[in-house]
């Protein structure tokens, strides 16, 4: 038999093998007479069974004799691997065909083995290749029943981080232990730990997770006022502009999946002052301004003619709100009289909005401002 024989795993053989018998003791088998001779011949040779390992030693004969010498019986489907021809300090392993039950990701299998260990035997099945076992160690010579968990394509988000991964895991219960992955205070998994494990599951765990981050911040310039009574209250100005600080910030940081919930500031360590914007600000009230409408007009027409809506003192301006000749027709006031003062009160009020549209009240700036219109 060639040392280069290969053990395989077969379907299992339904017919009783025959007993294999490994004697106790070692067999030194001798000739009657002729010590010197016998000595001479004499071969010690290793016989391992299913990893029991003795010796065994014989005057003549070949792999036959020795087998018979340790009490070997070989039944159906077991296996020898030793040399062609037997000589002194050869190992001649045997291998015992032994019944063994997978029971796959809930469907059960049946098969025969010759391999010594479960290792062994899975190496021997290409499509078990990555499974996870529930046993390990020698297969026992009346067989085994093991339960294999496959590999199964899975997505696992942890944190609001995705990877996708290959694991032979039965629930998901399993899939976190052999991630490493253990659920905190408020920290949760979907589907249910107690699920079962199929191809494409998505696992998601859900994480509240506080940490401390530590920012530098800037630091808004504060204002430094000057009042000034000149000034109306409504008006201010920036005379000196601030310059930011700066502080270096610990906060404590609570995120659930990488999405803030909640954000507290656990220490603060200046590291540059600021520096105040310096402002002058108006005190002065501001008079209040005339009321919307014609009132407005005729408190203007008060100050800029006295009231009067048809003077003409010959100085260049006419009527109530003093209109040149020139503003008076580009404003469309000659559609209604020559010159402003000719027209009705009415009439120089519409032109005097025109103007007012167009050129705001600092058309009459001195009673504008003396009314509060600017």
């Amino acid at each position: 038999m060639s040392n280069t024989a290969k053990r395989t795993v077969n379907p299992r053989n339904t017919r009783a093998a025959a007993p294999m018998k490994f004697g106790a003791a070692t067999l030194v088998v001798a000739m009657a007479a002729g010590g010197g001779v016998a000595a001479a011949t004499q071969k010690t040779v290793t016989v391992e069974v299913d990893g029991q390992v003795r010796q065994v030693s014989v005057i003549y004969g070949g792999l036959d004799r020795v087998l018979d010498s340790a009490e070997v019986d070989l039944g159906a489907g077991d296996e020898v691997i030793a040399q062609d021809t037997v000589t002194d300090g050869d190992r001649i392993i045997v291998r015992t065909a032994k019944p063994v039950t997978l029971v796959v990701d809930g469907v059960r299998r049946e098969l025969t083995t010759t391999a010594a260990t479960v290792r062994e035997m899975l190496a021997e099945l290409p499509d078990l290749d990555g499974a996870a076992v529930d046993g390990s160690g020698r297969i026992p010579a009346d067989g085994v029943e093991l339960a294999i968990t496959t590999p199964k394509e899975i997505e696992l988000a942890d944190d609001g981080h995705v990877a996708r991964m290959s694991l032979p895991a039965a629930t998901v219960a399993e899939v976190l232990k052999m991630r490493g992955i253990e659920l905190g205070p408020g920290d949760s998994v979907t589907p249910d730990p107690a699920t079962k494990v199929v191809q494409g599951l998505r696992i998601a765990v859900s994480r509240i997770i506080e940490r401390e981050i530590v920012e530098d911040v800037e630091v808004a310039p504060g204002e430094e006022v000057i009042e000034d009574p000149e000034m109306f209250e409504d008006e201010w100005e920036v005379i000196e502009e601030g310059v930011p600080g700066q502080k270096r910030v610990t906060y404590k940081v609570t995120t659930r999946d990488g999405e803030e919930l909640a954000r507290d500031v656990v220490a603060e360590e200046p590291m540059r002052e600021a520096t105040a914007t310096l402002v002058r600000r108006g005190t002065k009230a501001r008079p209040a301004a005339p009321a919307a409408g014609y009132g407005v007009w005729d408190e203007l027409a008060q100050c800029e003619s006295g009231g009067d809506w048809h003077i003409d003192n010959g100085n260049g301006f006419s009527g109530g709100l003093q209109f040149t000749d020139s503003t008076w027709a580009a404003y469309g006031g000659t559609e209604y009289a020559p010159r402003a003062s000719q027209a009705s009160r009415e009439q120089q009020i519409a032109v005097a909005e025109r103007v007012q549209a167009g050129q705001g009240w600092g058309a009459w700036p001195a009673c504008s401002a003396q009314l509060g219109l600017i």
